[in-house]
């Protein structure tokens, strides 16, 4: 049984949860980097985080835009500026 993936309500909050996600994140990694040594095992791993996190935008951002090829704005729900609002569907 296929398993109906998620609808665009559900990659909008994704989306949104993911962008806020990564923004502490990457404030996160920039004080730790102030910190510490960038060889440190604290730095590393919050950049590997971070790539991770990017990673699964990505892979996200693929799936909405497949799953809606007739929208425009597909692609600002996982990457959104910080002002603007969320797509209209």
């Amino acid at each position: 049984m296929k398993k109906p993936g998620f609808d665009w309500q559900q990659h909008e909050s994704a989306g949104q949860f993911l962008f806020d996600a990564r923004n502490r994140l990457l404030t996160l990694y920039c004080d730790l980097s102030r910190a510490y040594p960038k060889s440190s095992q604290a730095v590393r791993t919050a950049k590997r985080a971070l790539g991770a996190l990017d990673g699964l935008r990505t892979e996200l951002d693929n799936r909405v835009c497949s799953e809606n090829r007739d929208l425009d704005n597909a692609t600002r729900i996982y990457y959104r500026s910080a002002g603007r609002s969320e797509p209209e569907r």
